[in-house]
């Protein structure tokens, strides 16, 4: 995945959608740019990790924000293609 900044997603996405309102592609490239923090985090650390005090292994936390995030994603009806 090509890291860009909030800015490219959304120029990116006014270029792609010139008649949707500015507010919902605002939204979409925050959503964007959630989930793709949590992807890095993921890549970077696991799905399971340890636990800061007791050093027990649990699901990474990142991993329900890159859930939410893919299913609010996929629930916004912009054009995407060849924005990635």
């Amino acid at each position: 995945m090509v890291k860009m900044t909030r800015d490219d997603v959304l120029e990116n996405l006014r270029k792609q959608n010139p008649t949707r309102k500015m507010d919902i592609l605002v939204m979409y490239a925050d959503m964007y740019m959630d989930y793709q923090e949590a992807a890095d985090n993921i890549r970077e650390n696991g799905a399971v990790v340890a636990h800061p005090k007791t050093g027990a292994p649990f699901d990474n936390p990142y991993m329900r924000v890159r859930q939410q995030m893919q299913v609010a994603l996929s629930k916004i009806k912009i054009n995407t293609a060849g924005l990635w």
